[in-house]
């Protein structure tokens, strides 16, 4: 249903009473400047005078029609524009938000790393609790030197997220394809990396496995698919 705006509605109403005022004044002039005619001169003066007025109106209205519909069709696309523009800031926040999340975990991993190149360290381990992992550097006599924490990453709610992307916007769909395949081979990484540890302790294992990833890159390909969203989002 096509609604008008108040600024289309108050010009139609003043349209419409500008021609009512136009038509009794014009016949109240007639009246008044046909004194001399017969009453059926006089009429026929009228007439004539109401159908000027009616093809005005007639002309005046296939205008208004026309100045009314690009109008109305400018004012759906600003409406539209600000749908798409709340819809993908709702979108880009919740990017961010996990975004930065996939961050932390990246560079926890890097810290890990470093902790493990540490001339003290002899072994590794880790620490699983409840949503949460605990990488530790081990001296030689198996104390703790330092742990690096990870906690899980909610990737199921990023699936169902980037799902319903799908059916939104094809750019949002797309950044949102690259954070999800980037937590699925995350979260691969992680498993394995356990795995290796859970088999030996081996400090070697885990500096060989991790050495096998670049994790520097990986910090610079979050950054740069936020960056995108954002600027697409600043754009629109």
């Amino acid at each position: 249903m096509i609604t008008l705006s108040e600024r289309i509605k108050s010009l139609i109403f003043w349209i419409s009473i500008s021609l009512i005022f136009l038509i009794i004044f014009g016949i109240f002039i007639i009246d008044i400047f046909a004194t001399d005619a017969q009453d059926k001169e006089k009429l026929s003066i009228v007439f004539s005078y109401l159908s000027t007025v009616f093809a005005f109106l007639s002309a005046l209205g296939l205008f208004t029609t026309i100045i009314i519909y690009f109008r109305q069709r400018k004012d759906l696309e600003i409406l539209e524009k600000i749908k798409d523009r709340k819809l993908t800031e709702a979108y880009f926040n919740i990017f961010k938000n996990y975004t930065e999340k996939l961050i932390i975990i990246t560079k926890q991993l890097i810290e890990f790393k470093k902790l493990i190149n540490d001339e003290n360290c002899r072994y590794v381990d880790v620490i699983i609790g409840e949503n949460i992992y605990a990488f530790v550097a081990l001296d030689s006599k198996n104390e703790q030197i330092s742990n690096a924490t990870i906690y899980e990453f909610d990737i199921d709610s990023l699936s169902l997220i980037y799902a319903n992307s799908t059916s939104s916007n094809p750019i949002i769909s797309l950044n949102y394809y690259y954070l999800y395949d980037f937590s699925s081979k995350s979260k691969i990484i992680i498993d394995n990396l356990i795995i290796k540890i859970k088999q030996r302790n081996s400090k070697q294992d885990a500096t060989e496995f991790l050495n096998t990833i670049n994790l520097e890159d990986s910090l610079l390909f979050l950054s740069d698919i936020e960056n995108d969203f954002k600027l697409y989002f600043d754009e629109l």
